[in-house]
């Protein structure tokens, strides 16, 4: 049986470490919200969070050749 891990080309240290990783952030990130958004708003916050976001994104994509596993395809409203 293939593991769900598998079709994210990592193996299990890896997919560990990454779903901790996330569990780590996604908690430290709820307990930093309130205080950040007191002292800099939700604007800076939030386009401090997309620069850091794009920047982890580039930096983990530099270098690779494959295509992406996944297209994401945003549309304009609700369809009908």
């Amino acid at each position: 049986m293939r593991s769900s891990h598998g079709q994210f080309g990592l193996d299990e240290l890896q997919f560990v470490l990454l779903f901790g990783g996330s569990a780590v952030a996604l908690i430290g990130g709820a307990q930093l919200n309130p205080p950040l958004l007191r002292r800099f708003g939700p604007h800076a916050i939030a386009s401090a969070a997309s620069a850091a976001v794009g920047g982890i994104v580039l930096a983990l994509t530099a270098g690779r050749r494959r295509e992406p596993a996944v297209v994401l395809q945003f549309t304009g409203g609700p369809s009908s």
